[in-house]
């Protein structure tokens, strides 16, 4: 018969860390088949040290308390199992890798056995609001920016997390999208974008992200001013982007903001009042582009018609042509009132806008 099956090793672990569950078959001279097994068990092979005696190398992928049998077995004998158990704790922290400025961030020992008192502890700029004792705490920064970490002690065991502190608030981080908060597929340079910032520190770079579209020209070193171009233009009508900003401390979280998007293939003009004159600019810099990404047909540059009506009256004031990029018409010979100017871009495109003459 198989003697007694006396298991030894440590009580304690953590998780995805290797530890030795020794065997030892007592009283038995026979060929055995040592075998270990578990739930949640990772586990080599029996090493022998020597008749009957050896170990298994083991480590659990999950904290708990687990259950580890070990079954002896031999040809014409009846088996015979040992079990041992063993409290497997977290080997990480959960939480941001990054904090910012006088924010509030929560760290945790997911699936923590409860019966433990889990002690923490935090580098200088750091420090404990709620939780001190129990598997997760809620940490606060201060105006410290450097490199910091929130630590936990428990049942032997101390584990730490590295993480930067005094990283760019998310929450005050703020941009402009192209013109009135929209994006114009077909029309890059219409979609200067800008960002800002309005906690403390200086931002070093600004990080931009948005799916089908991409970064382009930037005009500052640290990348507040720059442009979003369509990689698909009239792939959508409204973009997200995804902004984040990094300073010495490092890269804070990022902030999803939105903006329209104009997927007209005809150009846009800016129109301008001042005293006896009009002046009309075309709002894009794709003007000698004869064909889009999507293959359609760009505008012509044919002159510009443009139509003034007085809106008092109902009737045609003035007519005519300018070029296609802009140009100015005379007004001083109009009578004070309400007009509205109507530029026919094409066929089927106007743009028309209502001006005060005085």
């Amino acid at each position: 018969s198989i003697g007694d099956v006396i298991l030894t090793g440590p009580d304690k672990a953590l998780a995805y860390t290797n530890i030795q569950i020794g065997a030892e078959i007592r009283n038995t001279l026979a060929n055995l088949s040592i075998n270990i097994s578990g739930n949640d068990l990772s586990a080599s092979n029996w090493v022998s040290t020597g008749e009957n005696i050896g170990y298994f190398p083991v480590s659990f992928r999950a904290p708990g308390i687990k259950t580890v049998t070990v079954t002896v077995s031999g040809s014409g004998l009846t088996s015979k199992s040992a079990t041992k158990t063993v409290t497997v704790y977290p080997n990480i922290i959960t939480g941001e890798d990054a904090i910012a400025s006088d924010s509030q961030e929560t760290y945790k020992l997911v699936n923590a056995p409860a019966g433990t008192t889990y002690t923490w502890s935090v580098s200088s700029g750091l420090q404990i609001i709620s939780g001190q004792g129990s598997s997760q705490v809620v940490v606060k920064s201060t105006t410290y920016m450097g490199s910091g970490y929130v630590e936990a002690s428990f049942s032997g065991f101390t584990i730490r997390k590295n993480i930067a502190i005094g990283v760019p608030n998310a929450d005050k981080i703020e941009a402009e999208f192209g013109t009135n908060n929209t994006l114009y597929s077909y029309h890059t340079n219409r979609n200067e974008c800008r960002a800002y910032y309005s906690g403390p520190g200086t931002i070093l770079e600004f990080g931009w992200e948005a799916f089908d579209w991409e970064v382009y020209n930037p005009r500052t070193p640290n990348k507040s001013i720059i442009f979003l171009k369509a990689i698909n233009p009239g792939c959508c009508s409204t973009v997200n982007v995804l902004l984040r900003a990094r300073n010495s401390a490092g890269w804070g979280k990022p902030v999803l903001l939105g903006a329209q998007v104009n997927n007209s293939t005809s150009r846009q003009y800016n129109i301008q009042y001042s005293t006896d004159i009009l002046t009309i600019s075309e709002n894009t810099e794709e003007i000698n582009a004869d064909i889009n990404q999507s293959g359609l047909k760009r505008k012509n540059d044919d002159p510009l018609v443009y139509e003034l009506y007085n809106i008092n009256n109902v009737s045609l004031a003035k007519k005519g042509t300018i070029n296609r990029t802009g140009g100015t018409i005379d007004i001083s010979d109009l009578p004070q009132g309400i007009y509205a100017i109507s530029l026919i871009i094409d066929s089927s495109t106007k743009q028309t806008m209502k001006i005060a003459i005085k």
